[in-house]
């Protein structure tokens, strides 16, 4: 359990399981776009690895999204439907 809570703490937060799958790939097609492969993206997402910043660009760039599509943590969105 500690061990757990250790890899908790240093997960970097990224959206890129959120905006693969509201693109419809799958971790074989990103790693196809990618230089990555599908272990390396698949530990991404869950934030187990990290990249740089000059490769977050690269990765960016090379998926068609921008840094902050795949790697900036979320802001609730205000005026939702609870009112």
């Amino acid at each position: 359990m500690a061990v757990m809570a250790h890899v908790e703490k240093h997960k970097t937060p990224n959206n890129l399981k959120d905006w693969r799958e509201l693109h419809g790939l799958t971790q074989e097609d990103v790693a196809a776009l990618s230089d990555y492969s599908q272990s390396f993206l698949s530990r991404l997402e869950s934030g187990e690895r990290n990249l740089p910043p000059l490769a977050r660009a690269k990765f960016a760039r090379d998926l068609g999204a921008t840094i902050r599509d795949l790697f900036e943590t979320k802001s609730p969105i205000s005026g939702g439907a609870d009112k």
